[in-house]
């Protein structure tokens, strides 16, 4: 993957790698499946979700991210990625008016987590959604959200990016009920 100095993405490969395989485990990405990834980043899942899927909508507020996430769409030859340069919750605003609907949903939000979008995500009809957050506490709050919009925390993952520090990303599974 290309990625730009200014452009955010994981540091430590060796557990990047494990985060990756992690989420395609759990996902079961198929053929049929349409995917909206939201915080997409310059294609970090996008681009290995894409592999197995029909489509996949990625959302990124950060120009050069989607720049970089086009550039290695093409370097990878893909066809079935849509890049999108939005503010997550205005996309998600939109699809929802748009009546768009997708199968699987997959969020990795900056540290202030993904509040504000349940509604929405809900609405667009995905049976599971797969959660990477970089902090436990808006992680915790916005899956209760999510409660309350009908899906369940199926399992949880913490993986270690940054040893012998206090942070630690997380994966979380959760499926409508």
């Amino acid at each position: 993957m290309q990625v730009d100095a200014e452009t955010f993405t994981q540091v430590n490969h060796e557990a990047n790698e494990l985060l990756v395989s992690q989420l395609l485990g759990w996902g079961k990405f198929h053929d049929q499946d349409r995917i909206l990834e939201l915080y997409s980043g310059a294609g970090n899942f996008t681009l290995p979700v894409a592999q197995r899927s029909r489509e996949v909508f990625a959302v990124e507020g950060n120009p050069r991210s989607v720049q970089n996430g086009e550039i290695n769409t093409r370097l990878s030859r893909l066809g079935n990625i849509r890049w999108v340069c939005s503010h997550a919750p205005k996309a998600a605003r939109q699809l929802t008016k748009n009546g768009e609907k997708f199968s699987k949903i997959i969020l990795n939000p900056p540290r202030s987590g993904a509040k504000g979008l349940e509604e929405n995500l809900s609405a667009l009809g995905a049976e599971k959604i797969l959660y990477v957050s970089c902090d436990p506490t808006t992680l915790a709050r916005d899956l209760a959200l999510l409660k309350t919009k009908g899906y369940t925390l199926k399992r949880v993952q913490p993986i270690d990016l940054f040893p012998h520090t206090f942070h630690v990303e997380t994966l979380a599974e959760v499926v409508r009920a």
